[in-house]
């Protein structure tokens, strides 16, 4: 039912949205201090990220309290006897802090081609999975969605050229900062 907990930024996003952003903000010229809606941007360092899709330390503990809300809450569902998790690290460690909450067991399933078990992770189980699907809706969305942040920001820092893929970053660092 949950795949994992709070992560470091993954590849994807890290090269498309938020190293770039951050480089972008590295090699400018706009003087961040002088605009009272931005001015955190004059001081504003972008959290190392020291592996890419790995568990945060908030993400253990996401987990863990997932385990122990359920144990409270639902003191009538009987608990699981096996917790199955992939063998990647992220979801590893998300059920180790999960059943460590909810007191339990965790199960690694190996999901080579040699063992048959491909459920657990998405783009393993679907054939027709492709992870580009609705990449051109997406686009067109962020398009729309953007539009009048630009306008905004571009009003109050016209040195910076603002484009949707900034937004987005700033969007996602805002997250990975948070973690």
């Amino acid at each position: 039912l949950v795949r994992h907990a709070a992560i470091n930024a993954n590849s994807f996003d890290y090269e498309t949205y938020l190293e770039p952003f951050t480089e972008k903000l590295s090699n400018t010229s706009v003087d961040w201090s002088k605009i009272p809606e931005l001015n955190f941007l004059d001081s504003w360092k972008a959290p190392e990220i020291e592996e890419e899709s790995l568990l945060t330390r908030t993400g253990r503990l996401e987990a863990s309290h997932l385990g122990v809300q359920m144990s409270y809450r639902y003191q009538n569902l009987k608990l699981p006897k096996n917790v199955w998790t992939s063998t990647a690290e992220r979801t590893v460690i998300s059920a180790k802090s999960f059943v460590r909450g909810i007191e339990e067991e965790e199960d690694q399933i190996n999901e080579g081609s040699e063992s048959g078990a491909d459920s657990l992770t998405p783009y393993k189980a679907c054939p027709a999975y492709s992870g580009s699907i609705g990449s051109d809706q997406s686009s067109e969305y962020v398009k729309k969605f953007t539009k009048p942040i630009i306008a905004r920001l571009h009003a109050q820092a016209p040195g910076f050229n603002w484009t949707s893929a900034d937004v987005v970053g700033m969007f996602q660092w805002c997250g990975y900062d948070t973690v």
